[in-house]
């Protein structure tokens, strides 16, 4: 079993990555039950600057999922 598997994760690509390099994406993000993997449109190899907010989502997705496990125990 993956180290991920319980863990909240997600994988975040840019819109112009290898469709390889996508599949990679996706199969990390699978490694998780918990995991998605989302495109990021409109945006190149540096996604935090290409779209931040995309990345604070994230962020605040993992976090609150981390907050909830946390109240359940």
């Amino acid at each position: 079993d993956s180290a991920l598997r319980e863990l909240p994760l997600v994988v975040i690509s840019a819109e112009k990555t290898a469709p390889t390099v996508v599949e990679e994406h996706r199969a990390t993000a699978a490694l998780s039950l918990h995991g998605r993997h989302v495109v990021a449109e409109g945006s190149g190899h540096w996604v935090q600057l290409d779209r931040p907010d995309l990345i604070v989502h994230a962020a605040l997705d993992v976090l609150e999922q981390v907050r909830a496990r946390a109240q359940r125990g």
